[in-house]
């Protein structure tokens, strides 16, 4: 069969090719991008994502704890942001005070000013069935 050249920046590269459906990718070691802590906040965030498209089943109460939970935590630095300052040997409050990291940082807190109102994403569009 045919052979995926693969992505040559992704940590799986491997010049000899790829498999398309190798599970490399979702069996990684936790961490290597994103922290636990950030982990749990965008599973937070993503939450009305995963309910609607069935890949969790609804349980509001742990989300509203969830959501309070995590709302100290999106004006701390993320894991990635620490790791990436260590990676490039710079200063972490170059990092998150860079305008792509203000600007993620203002987005997150929109979106979780959204859930906390409205325990949801209004006008997200409903899964097709087929």
């Amino acid at each position: 069969g045919k052979k995926w050249w693969g992505d040559p920046s992704s940590p799986d590269y491997n010049p000899e090719g790829m498999s398309p459906f190798d599970d490399s990718a979702i069996t990684r070691k936790v961490g290597s991008v994103f922290s636990e802590q950030d982990q749990f906040i965008l599973r937070t965030l993503f939450y009305p994502f995963s309910l609607r498209f069935g890949y969790v089943e609804e349980n509001v109460t742990r989300f509203k704890e969830d959501l309070k939970a995590i709302k100290p935590l999106l004006d701390k630095p993320f894991g990635f942001q620490e790791q990436l300052a260590e990676n490039l040997n710079q200063d972490l409050e170059t990092i998150t005070r860079s305008g792509s990291a203000l600007y993620l940082r203002a987005a997150l807190h929109d979106r979780w000013a959204v859930l906390n109102e409205f325990n949801d994403y209004p006008h997200m569009l409903n899964p097709l069935s087929i």
